[in-house]
Parts: C-alpha cells; structure tokens; sequence
C-alpha cells in the first residue's frame, strides 16, 4: 500500500480500519507493521509509534487479557482503549487535530476529550487520596463515575504503581458493593422524594464499604438517624457486625 494512498483515505475509513485492527487479537503486530511502513505518520504525524506508545499499547493488551479472564461484566469496548493508548502524549489540542482527522462527529470528539480528562483527574485524585491515606469508600467514590475503558486505560497507564492495584481492587471488588437499604425504606423513614435520598443512601454505601455498617440492620439504624438529623458517631465508631446483625429488623418507622 502507498503511503500516497493511504494519505489520501477519507478520516472516517481510516477510522474504521482501526477499529478493525484494534478489535484484533494483537493490534500492537498490526499497528508495529503500520509503523513499518509509516502508514499511521501517513494517516497523521501525530500517530506515528513512539516507544512511550507502544510501552502503553503492550499494557493495553496485557489489562484487555487480564480483564477477560474475569468473566464479569460488562465487557468494555476494546477500540477505544487501543485508541486512547494511540493518543498518549497527545495535548487537547493535538488530539483535536486527530479527532478532525478521523472525521469525528463534535460528540464522538468531546466524550473522547472528555474522557481522557476524566482520566487524568482521576489518576490526581487517587494520588490525593493515597497521600493523606483515605478510606475506601473515598476511593469507590473517585472511580465510580469513570467508565470502564478509563480505568482501564488507567491501568495501562501506570503499570508499575500502586494506583493499578487500587483500579483493580475497584473493578473486581468495590463496583460490585451493595446497600440493603432502599428507597422504600428511605420513605417509609418519611424522608421526602428528591436530593436527600441520594445523600442518605451515599452516605449508607461509604459506611458500608468502610465496614462500619455491614448489614441491613446496622444500615437501616444509619438511615435512620440520618433522616433524622440525629449524631451518626456511635453507629460509625462501634464494631460492626456480630449480635446486631442477628437481631429482629425494628419497624422503619418515621418516628411522628
């Protein structure tokens, strides 16, 4: 293939010819070939394989193996993991000339940069969280909103240090965490419909994974108090677990 030709491919075919290898057993060979031949600098200079890039794009492929190993869902979209490794380095505004490039709608372009900027905020913010050593609640929390293939980017990214063993501990163990308190029980708490059933059962879930309030009973006596306004110290303070666990549910009563 000449470079002439593949120059002159519309963004929009590039693109799906990357989706096409990207979604290939071992899309490094294929795109090490492609940069054999400079095809991707033919494509854009910008994409051109670098050794940062493809350090990146090997743990792309290693935590895309690991993860499917696990046989949980969802699965993520593979593409866009190999594409975000091919734009590692890339400032916004270089990868906005990639993204016209490709052809890429406004929305195709702006979930993309703001993905990789929600990546970036992350990674800061699981760094914060490790230097002043907060709970693991605070970490769920950071890592919640991030869509799979951002941490699973995040991972690839930082290969060798302790912010890939806390994704991991996210994916396989965190993200599956569940409350025994509903919003049922919120409003037979006589807690009104709106913002406070999101505080209130925020606040129940953190306590949860910090394993301060491990079952039903002690989540529902936390709700409660919080729909009350009453101190939530003494639930939070006390070991969690045991005989309270075993006791008959007290009516979820409002109290008026």
């Amino acid at each position: 293939m000449r470079h002439s030709f593949f120059h002159k491919l519309s963004g929009s075919r590039v693109m799906h010819e990357l989706r096409i290898i990207f979604e290939e057993k071992t899309p490094l060979s294929c795109l090490r070939r492609m940069q054999d031949y400079k095809l991707l600098a033919a494509v854009h200079p910008l994409l051109a394989l670098t050794p940062s890039k493809e350090a990146v794009l090997l743990e792309v492929e290693n935590v895309v193996n690991w993860y499917r190993l696990l046989y949980i869902e969802p699965q993520p979209q593979v593409w866009l993991l190999y594409f975000l490794a091919l734009c590692t380095g890339l400032d916004p505004e270089q990868f906005a000339i990639i993204a016209r490039r490709l052809n890429f709608s406004k929305r195709v372009a702006g979930d993309i940069a703001a993905l990789r900027q929600q990546i970036r905020d992350t990674a800061q913010g699981i760094f914060n969280w490790e230097y002043h050593k907060g709970p693991l609640s605070e970490l769920y929390f950071l890592l919640e909103p991030l869509p799979l293939e951002g941490a699973l980017y995040l991972m690839a990214r930082n290969p060798r240090e302790p912010l890939q063993k806390y994704v991991s501990m996210h994916l396989t163990t965190l993200r599956h965490k569940r409350v025994e308190v509903t919003g049922n029980d919120l409003k037979k708490l006589g807690v009104e419909a709106g913002p406070r059933y999101a505080d209130i059962l925020h606040r129940v879930l953190g306590a949860a994974i910090d394993g301060q309030a491990v079952c039903r009973a002690e989540q529902l006596e936390l709700a409660r108090r919080l729909a009350r306004g009453e101190p939530i110290a003494p639930i939070l303070e006390r070991p969690a677990g045991g005989e309270r666990c075993q006791l008959p549910e007290e009516p979820a009563s409002s109290g008026s």
